[in-house]
């Protein structure tokens, strides 16, 4: 009798994590879910910004290349 109410008992237990596991589960990929679109909008908006700068980095950087052509002065005395 003992043996049947400890092996009924770990068979409810199992069903108990079970039932469990599964809501876990159902929480972690709605979150998933939801991290994936936020990542998602904001990777599209440093790709903009980026996109937006590269033509002005492109200017600084000719610009800082070809100094003495425009007659900057430039010092190394920091």
């Amino acid at each position: 009798m003992i043996f049947l109410a400890v092996t009924l008992g770990l068979f409810a237990e199992n069903i108990r994590e079970h039932v469990g596991d599964r809501t876990k589960e159902k929480e972690y990929m709605t979150s998933l879910a939801q991290e994936l679109k936020y990542d998602t909008l904001h990777y599209n908006r440093v790709l903009h910004t980026i996109a937006g700068l590269q033509p002005k980095l492109d200017s600084l950087y000719k610009n800082v290349k070809g100094a003495a052509r425009y007659n900057y002065i430039v010092q190394d005395n920091w």
